[in-house]
């Protein structure tokens, strides 16, 4: 991939992953669909239930026909055996058919709707049924006062019960029409709500694999969006990385060149300073041997001040030279020269400093001896700038091939969250520590003090370890 993400990519990506109106226009359809598929539902529902219940009425009919026919058949029977045998308990079935047909007319009247067709066709069944009933009831009545039987009333009577069976007969029959044809009707309905519901069922499934598809291409565009994000992280990083590396080579570099500077300084002002007032004391002290009596006497207070000068020049010129280059260091060593700085720090700012030193000194490289010397001396200064403490602890130890130094105030310590911390001095003590891949670590909090713990490896090569008190 291109070290560097183009611009077209992510306004691609962004413009491909704005899921527009066609997934709300897809939501609509589904919800559509289903509303459909369950509106089909209902209404297949409903016709099998219509259907079931035009059936039950149908068959409710023609059982009520049955039974009066089945009544009058009964009735006649026993009317027939009383004739026959004059036997009274003949007429049984007679007498408890006669209140059932009642109510089974009454029931099949109410099942028809008044003024239509079929309504007339019962009225014409129950004029029959009353004749009938009313020829039976003759026919009971002649026999109980002896009278002979009218064979044309018999005749009469199987007139009227022929064209009651005929009439049952052909109502019998338009109902099984009736039925048949509700039935016809409900199938036909039962296959079209089927046909819609199955069509509403694909419809409803290519939606789905429509949307799937949909959410698939938009899972694709985030995980576009998530790899581009996750490789301009990475880009950002190792430009970080790089932009880190080259500042802390940078700020190495400049540290080698101040060092460096410091030197060439210290020994321009060693040799050359030191040299011309070394040599202007000297001139000045020949001037005054040489003078005359009289002459001395005038000038001598004007010659002890320029010999004073000159002194204090030149010590002023070894005190910036041990600034810029600290001569006990390169000298005596590390442990010397900490011993020394902490002398003049106790002697100068009359702070107590307990020192914890190895009794000889430690051969270590000039830069880590220089790394750990500066930090001591920027530690002390920020002492004496800020801490108002009564008491410096200095600690140096060596142990398992690492050096350790310490150095602890009990002042008035700081927060070292604190965003208006001004941080340059404990920077540069830090970047020191990086140069030699070491660790430092800094506790302080209000009122406490502050700590300053640096670890770090020394290089192969000896050193003469040991410790004592000061």
């Amino acid at each position: 991939m291109d070290s560097r993400l183009k611009l077209s990519d992510w306004r691609n990506a962004l413009h491909l992953s704005q899921p527009g109106r066609w997934p709300h226009i897809y939501l609509a359809a589904g919800c559509a669909l289903i509303i459909s598929i369950l509106v089909a539902s209902y209404m297949q529902a409903a016709l099998g239930l219509n259907a079931l219940s035009s059936l039950d009425l149908l068959n409710r009919r023609t059982d009520q026909l049955d039974q009066i026919t089945k009544l009058i058949i009964d009735a006649e029977t026993g009317v027939r055996g009383f004739q026959l045998t004059d036997d009274p308990a003949y007429l049984e079935p007679y007498l408890n058919s006669v209140p059932k047909i009642a109510e089974t007319i009454v029931a099949l009247r109410k099942d028809y709707a008044q003024g239509t067709d079929e309504d007339k066709d019962v009225e014409v069944i129950v004029t029959l049924v009353n004749k009938k009933l009313e020829i039976l009831g003759e026919a009971v009545n002649r026999k109980d006062s002896k009278d002979i039987v009218d064979r044309r009333q018999l005749e009469f009577g199987k007139r009227v019960m022929d064209e009651l069976r005929k009439q049952v007969q052909d109502m019998k029959d338009s109902l099984a029409l009736e039925g048949k044809a509700s039935v016809n009707q409900s199938i036909s309905g039962f296959q079209k709500t089927r046909i819609a519901t199955i069509l509403l069922a694909i419809g409803a499934l290519v939606l789905l694999i429509v949307l799937f598809a949909l959410f698939q291409r938009q899972q694709q565009l985030r995980d576009r969006i998530t790899q581009l994000l996750k490789d301009e992280n990475d880009l950002l990083d190792r430009q970080v990385q790089e932009r880190t590396d080259e500042l802390a080579k940078l700020a190495t570099y400049l540290t080698n060149v101040r060092e460096a500077e410091k030197l060439r300084l210290a020994r321009e002002l060693h040799d050359e300073l030191g040299a011309l007032l070394t040599a202007a004391k000297m001139d000045a002290g020949w001037v005054e041997r040489k003078l005359p009596a009289d002459m001395k006497a005038q000038m001598g207070e004007r010659l002890a001040r320029l010999q004073d000068n000159l002194s204090n020049g030149i010590a002023l010129k070894r005190r910036i030279t041990n600034d810029l280059r600290p001569a006990l260091l390169y000298d005596l060593g590390l442990v010397s020269s900490l011993r020394v700085l902490a002398e003049e720090f106790e002697r100068t700012d009359e702070v107590k400093v307990d020192l914890s030193l190895p009794d000889a000194d430690v051969t270590l490289p000039d830069a880590t001896a220089l790394a750990l010397f500066r930090i001591v001396q920027e530690a002390l200064t920020n002492i004496r700038k800020y801490a108002q403490a009564k008491k410096v602890v200095l600690d140096l130890s060596l142990s398992e091939g690492r050096v350790q130094l310490i150095v602890a105030d009990d002042g008035i310590g700081f927060d070292t969250r604190s965003p208006t911390l001004a941080r340059h001095g404990l920077a540069g003590m830090k970047h020191r520590v990086q140069m030699l891949s070491g660790s430092i670590r800094l506790e302080s909090a209000p009122g406490s003090g502050t700590r300053i713990m640096v670890e770090a490896p020394i290089p192969s090569g000896g050193q003469k370890e040991g410790r004592k008190q000061a």
